[in-house]
């Protein structure tokens, strides 16, 4: 990566007008995790009206979203989309960032967009992102339905068991299903290498529902004795 990195930042030095050599270079920065340098050279290349214009706008919307710039995401997606109206990537981190940034209704109408173009390669991921825009409304019905859905596509989709053992532990009183998809979650993140964080919590989670299920079992045996 690096000779590529060296070759096309001097590529950038002797074409100062070619949007092709900024927006290589900004994609070689961002696959090198120097992300705030991939950002600078792609925005300059989506500032030049050239062929490699979209492109560029294009991975900067999904750049802009993992450094949390949601509103510079929304921004730049609706601006693309202006001129592409049926790429289903770009409703989709347009959907995420106006989720992050609580904008619910809005987030649903672009997850709606999303699954219209999409692929069945990509729905799995719309269907799990939606479910998480319901599930911050706290409509944990509807997040547990389009989490299934994601599931139904992809059973190995560990995350999506993460999901639904939060919603069922929120959402009903009896947290059987809460335990099971919290030890389902733990045994493909243990067989995945998940995130420890979460396998973590969930591990804390499931002793804690197991132990007071203990403890109102023997609550209601005494009190029928």
């Amino acid at each position: 990566m690096k000779p590529a990195k060296r070759f096309l930042e001097r590529a950038a030095d002797l074409s100062p007008a070619s949007d092709a050599a900024k927006y290589f270079l900004g994609q070689t920065y961002a696959k090198m995790d120097l992300v705030a340098e991939g950002i600078q050279q792609l925005e300059a290349c989506a500032q030049m009206n050239g062929p490699y214009k979209l492109r560029a706008m294009k991975l900067l919307v999904q750049y802009y979203h993992r450094t949390e710039r949601y509103q510079d995401c929304v921004y730049l997606a609706e601006k693309y989309i202006e001129e592409k109206k049926d790429d289903p990537l770009l409703f989709h981190y347009l959907a995420r960032a106006l989720s992050d940034l609580s904008q619910f209704s809005e987030a649903d109408n672009a997850f709606k967009k999303t699954l219209f173009f999409s692929n069945e390669d990509f729905i799995k991921m719309t269907y799990f992102y939606r479910g998480l825009n319901y599930y911050h409304q706290e409509k944990y019905s509807q997040a547990i339905r389009l989490y299934k859905k994601a599931k139904t596509m992809d059973p190995k989709f560990s995350f999506v068991y993460y999901n639904l053992a939060l919603a069922y532990d929120q959402y009903y009183a009896d947290k059987n299903l809460a335990c099971d998809y919290y030890q389902k979650f733990i045994v493909m993140a243990d067989r995945d290498g998940g995130n420890p964080l979460l396998v973590e919590y969930a591990k804390t989670r499931l002793s804690e529902l197991k132990e007071k299920d203990f403890f109102d079992e023997g609550k209601g045996g005494s009190s029928q004795n």
